[in-house]
C-alpha cells in the first residue's frame, strides 16, 4: 500500500489483505479526524502558540482576523486550496460597511499572510494535510 500526504508518498507492506484492510480503515479514520478540526478549536491552540512560543501581544487580532476571515464553524480540512482562493478574491472586492469603499490592498494581504502563517502551523501540528494558502499570490499594492 502507498500512502501519500501532502508530497510525502510512503510504501506499508502487510503480511495479508486482512491486515491491509484493517490498515486502511485506520487510515481513513485518522485522515477524517484530522481534517475535521474544529477551526475555533485550532484557533485557540493557535493564539496560545502565538503568545507563548512567537510573544505576539496581537495573537487575539490575529485569531480574530483569521476566524472573521475563514469562518468559525469551519473545519479545517473543509478549507481546499480552490474555495482558499475563492475566499481571498471575494475579500478582495468586499466593500467596507458605511464607507462605500473596497477593503485596502495592505488588509487583505496581511490577511492573507497570517492564514499562510496559521496553516503553516497546522501542517506542523499534523491537523492539516497542505496548506491551502500556500499558492496564493497577493494582489494590490500597499499604500505607503
Amino acid at each position: 500500500m502507498v500512502v501519500v500526504d501532502g508530497m510525502a508518498r510512503k510504501s506499508m507492506v502487510v503480511p495479508t489483505i486482512a491486515a491491509a484492510e484493517k490498515l486502511r480503515a485506520d487510515l481513513e479514520q485518522t485522515l477524517i479526524a484530522r481534517g475535521a478540526r474544529s477551526m475555533s478549536d485550532a484557533l485557540a491552540e493557535y493564539q496560545d502558540y502565538l503568545l507563548r512560543v512567537r510573544g505576539a501581544v496581537t495573537a487575539r487580532n490575529i485569531t480574530r482576523a483569521i476566524e472573521r476571515f475563514l469562518g468559525e464553524d469551519t473545519s479545517l480540512g473543509a478549507i481546499t486550496s480552490a474555495r482558499a482562493a475563492a475566499q481571498y478574491e471575494a475579500e478582495t472586492r468586499r466593500i467596507l460597511d458605511g464607507k462605500g469603499k473596497p477593503v485596502a490592498a495592505a488588509s487583505h494581504r496581511t490577511v492573507l499572510a497570517q492564514c499562510k502563517r496559521f496553516y503553516a502551523w497546522a501542517v506542523e501540528k499534523g491537523y492539516a494535510a497542505q496548506n491551502p494558502f500556500a499558492a496564493i499570490k497577493p494582489v494590490g499594492k500597499p499604500k505607503v
